[in-house]
């Protein structure tokens, strides 16, 4: 554990000394790469493209029935460590990053596990069980956009990613043992496009929405139904 610790902290140092060196890597890899269009988005595209190029292949079907199921498990799991674990400063909130460009954050955004990673490997796994040459690609947007983002800005410790990933692929790969599930789910959406194509699409979009943008809205409302302090409406310009 002492070992994780001291190279968590060398990481952290590692990364603050990159920060405000490069006007343009800090926009790309401190800010960019945060944006959900960036991080998460381009692996959903990549599985509902992959449900409706090859609607009639079961295994594809079953491989992006088992990504959806298992990213919804890992944002679950993973905002539940971060309510029972002892909290954990994110290395940006520590006074190693002397230039810190990507903050505040709240004082509940505790730093483990991270929930982005988590939620981009479950999905990673998925377009891998589907298309090996698409998972790869996948997983090394992953390393190279969400991991990299996260370690730059000072969001998260290496070790709260890797708690992260392990979760997500271990709840994806969980479900991709389970082809009496994702099958049954398969054969009732089937049915449910025939029956209610309007509907279908829908929630088909919905779906893509809330893990592109990792349930956040949702999420929000959950907390303000069960939070005793008063929320502030963020007003857009």
């Amino acid at each position: 554990m002492y070992g994780v610790v001291r190279f968590d902290a060398a990481a952290a140092r590692f990364f603050s000394e990159l920060n405000n060196h490069s006007v343009l890597a800090d926009r790309i890899f401190g800010f960019i790469f945060a944006l959900k269009t960036f991080k998460v988005f381009p692996l959903v595209l990549i599985l509902v493209a992959m449900w409706f190029a090859q609607s009639r292949n079961e295994r594809i079907r079953r491989a992006v029935i088992a990504g959806a199921l298992g990213a919804t498990l890992t944002m679950l799991l993973t905002h539940l460590l971060q309510h029972v674990a002892p909290p954990r400063l994110r290395p940006a909130q520590t006074g190693l990053y002397e230039f810190h460009i990507f903050g505040p954050f709240g004082p509940d955004a505790s730093s483990f596990p991270s929930d982005t990673i988590g939620l981009a490997c479950a999905l990673a796994l998925a377009i891998f069980a589907g298309s090996r040459w698409w998972g790869l690609a996948a997983f090394a947007w992953v390393l190279l956009v969400d991991l990299v983002n996260k370690l730059y800005g000072g969001f998260h410790y290496p070790s709260d990613a890797l708690v992260g990933a392990l979760i997500g692929i271990s709840a994806t790969g969980a479900f991709l043992l389970l082809p009496a599930l994702t099958g049954a789910v398969s054969g009732w959406l089937d049915r449910f496009e025939r029956t209610r194509p309007m509907s279908f699409y829908m929630l088909v979009l919905f779906a893509m929405f809330e893990l592109s943008t990792l349930f956040d809205d949702l999420r929000k409302s959950g907390n303000a139904l069960i939070s005793r302090h008063v929320y502030a409406i963020e007003a857009g310009a």
